[in-house]
This record gives structure tokens, C-alpha cells and sequence, in this order.
């Protein structure tokens, strides 16, 4: 939260909230935590938008423009099956219809550089891509042909 005061900044995602079930709650700050947890979980940490009060006053209701989706996968010591079922959810929530989509977080995955061509990955990237990497890259690569 002390990084948040010194950068301006109309939304930003936030991975491991710690706090359960589905909260929107006006900070003391004037920002505004719009909060998604598991309750009864304790392995799930949940997930955030927090938005300044000048983005949340031009929100006039929710609508099928602009979905914002903040992620945070299962770490690396979780196993793959918990992997899958994380991007199955994900598939799940982005097959709803939207006009754009944001999807942001911590995929805890390495996609590496750019590689054959693709559109929705950077060319650059400290790492090179490993397992989960490469099952993200396959999962964007079918939901970008199912949107076409």
C-alpha cells in the first residue's frame, strides 16, 4: 500500500489480499478495494482491484465494455492438476461475453520471449519459457482462435 502513494494510478491489480469473500470497501486513503476470496480456504489468498475515487465515480454500473480480470495461479509446488484447473476457471470466466478484456496478475508461470510468431506474448523476457509457461502459452492460443 506504500507504493500505491507514490505512484498515481487509476487501477491496479492486487494478487494475495488475504481477505475472503467478495468485498468493495472505501479505503481511508480515498481509494476504493473491490476484493474476490474464497472463504473458508485458507490456501486461497484471493484477488483485488483497487481504484482511485476518480476512476470509481466514472463507473456507472456494470456492463459488457470492459471486463478487468485479476489473477493469481497456484504456485509451482501446487501440481499441475491444480495448474489446469486454475485455466479452466479462467477459460470459464472469459467465455462470458465482454467487448474488451484485461487480464492481469501472477500467472506464476515463465512464458520466455515471444516465439513463432505469437501475438500475445513480448519479445523480451528475463527467462526462458518453462512447463507452465509453455500450458499458459497453449491456453492463449486457444482462447485467441476462439475469439476470432
Amino acid at each position: 500500500m506504500e507504493l500505491a502513494k507514490l505512484k498515481k494510478f487509476d487501477v491496479l491489480g492486487l494478487a494475495e489480499t488475504w481477505i475472503p469473500g467478495q468485498t468493495c470497501v472505501r479505503l481511508a486513503n480515498g481509494m476504493f478495494l473491490y476484493n474476490s476470496g474464497k472463504t473458508g480456504d485458507a490456501r486461497f489468498s484471493g484477488t483485488g482491484l483497487m481504484i482511485s475515487a476518480e476512476m470509481n465515480r466514472k463507473v456507472i454500473g456494470v456492463n459488457k465494455t470492459l471486463r478487468i480480470t485479476q489473477v493469481y495461479a497456484p504456485q509451482s509446488g501446487r501440481g499441475e492438476d491444480e495448474y489446469d484447473a486454475f485455466l479452466e476457471q479462467l477459460s470459464s470466466s472469459l467465455a462470458r461475453p465482454s467487448t474488451y478484456d484485461i487480464v492481469l496478475g501472477d500467472f506464476n508461470a515463465s512464458t520466455g520471449p515471444r516465439e513463432n510468431g505469437e501475438r500475445f506474448i513480448g519479445k523480451y523476457s528475463w527467462d526462458s519459457r518453462n512447463e507452465r509457461g509453455e500450458l499458459l502459452c497453449q491456453f492463449l492460443i486457444i482462447v485467441w482462435f476462439e475469439q476470432l
